[in-house]
């Protein structure tokens, strides 16, 4: 026993892994206090409206990102002579695509919230991430390599001067248009140490290929709708409870997404961690499939698990998180964390459509959760609130995962696969 625990830590998929987790947890821990101290400062209404802009910033990330961040490990791997060139090539595409995104923006806010100067400052303010995520593509260098301690070190370095930063501004007493700004100072810092790093292993020389970005687009296209598509019912039901029950119930419901999420970095390291493995496996399919079951497994019931706890203790967290003026979010949290094992299953799924060439059916799963979701929120907000919208999210999810696969053919053999590795 002692023998395989030392044969795993001294894999290299472990270690990054290792590495991916550590990192996270460090800026869960942080993220966590920091979201005490902002909510509780900000109040429901305030902490919703910047939680709006940040949901319409969301939208257009898919957009700036277009779905490369999907199948560039996957290109990496199968082609390291030309690396530089496909990196390139990607930076390059999706910053034009973050520009683009930025003015969209812009007419959209001042379309919708003409008569709300605050959300349109506070959400175009946020927008300007985008060209900063855009320019962030080293990661799926070092995640090809299995050198994901990189990024997490980029990552913690950022994350400590974000909350420095939020921690002067609860200091200091700042309005909630400085706080906008963190997201900007995140995400710029992140992209520059990554580049730094990048360049300090020796990464190839980036450039521009015509050839790769039109392959990158026909490639990414399925993930670019159906990225937009999950972020749609995956996101609507903010815009619905905006529209619908006001600023106040969309910080309540915030809050709840937060802490049904704010864990959610465990199974996106396992996740992005055995991506890397199960695609080098391909051609040893039973190996291939052993890795993947097992990868099923450890998402879904370790989501679950942990699941479980916070709704036995959602009143507890609660009211020690947010306190009494967020009462009314414990039972919406209570159902609303249980979209995350399914969710979770869903990202993990993805990694089986790219090897199997099968990407085009997730923007189809992807449309059917927009239907379900759409139309159930529309009958359940009116009825029960932000409970409506976080029991719309869990049907949803159930759809996706379990039920779409099976109207077709080619997909059925992957929910099939699903079922067996959570028995």
């Amino acid at each position: 026993m002692l023998q395989k625990v030392r044969s795993l830590v001294h894999k290299k998929s472990f270690r990054n892994s290792l590495w991916i987790i550590s990192e996270r947890i460090f800026q869960a821990l942080v993220s966590f206090i920091l979201t005490i101290l902002t909510s509780r400062y900000l109040g429901p209404a305030n902490f919703g409206m910047l939680d709006y802009g940040a949901t319409i910033v969301s939208f257009f990330a898919v957009i700036t990102k277009l779905g490369i961040d999907n199948i560039l490990v996957n290109e990496l791997l199968k082609h390291r002579n030309i690396e530089g060139a496909i990196l390139g090539t990607s930076a390059i595409l999706r910053l034009a695509s973050s520009f683009l995104s930025i003015l969209l923006i812009i007419i959209l806010v001042l379309v919708l919230e003409n008569d709300s100067p605050l959300i349109i400052v506070t959400t175009v303010l946020q927008a300007f991430s985008l060209i900063f995520q855009a320019l962030a593509v080293p990661e799926s260098w070092f995640q090809s390599r299995l050198e994901s301690k990189y990024v997490s070190i980029a990552k913690a370095i950022s994350y400590s001067i974000v909350s420095s930063y939020k921690a002067f501004l609860l200091i200091t007493n700042k309005d909630v248009t400085w706080f906008a700004v963190s997201n900007v100072i995140d995400f710029a810092l992140i992209a520059g140490v990554e580049l730094v790093l990048y360049k300090k292993k020796n990464g190839p020389r980036l450039s521009f290929d015509k050839k790769w970005a039109k392959r990158i687009i026909d490639q990414s296209r399925h993930f670019i709708i159906s990225g937009l598509l999950v972020l749609i019912y995956t996101q609507i039901d903010k815009i619905m409870i905006g529209s619908m029950l006001g600023s106040r119930s969309l910080g309540l419901y915030s809050a709840a997404l937060k802490l049904c999420t704010i864990w959610s970095f465990v199974p996106e390291a396992i996740i992005s961690s055995a991506k890397t493995i199960i695609f080098s496996l391909k051609q040893s399919k039973n190996n291939y499939l052993i890795r993947l079951k097992q990868t099923y497994f450890i998402v879904f019931w370790g989501c679950s698990f942990v699941a479980a706890i916070i709704t036995l203790c959602g009143p507890l967290l609660i009211n020690v998180v947010f306190g009494e003026d967020y009462s009314d979010a414990v039972t919406t949290l209570q159902i609303l964390v249980w979209f995350m094992p399914l969710s979770q299953l869903g990202a993990a799924r993805n990694i089986w459509l790219i090897s199997e060439n099968l990407s085009r059916y997730a923007k189809r799963f992807a449309a059917y959760g927009v239907v379900v979701n759409i139309g159930m929120n529309a009958i359940l907000i009116p009825i029960m609130g932000i409970n409506g919208a976080a029991l719309a999210t869990v049907i949803t999810e159930v759809i996706t995962c379990f039920i779409a696969p099976l109207f077709y053919k080619e997909t059925r053999k992957g929910a099939s696969l699903i079922c067996s590795s959570l028995c």
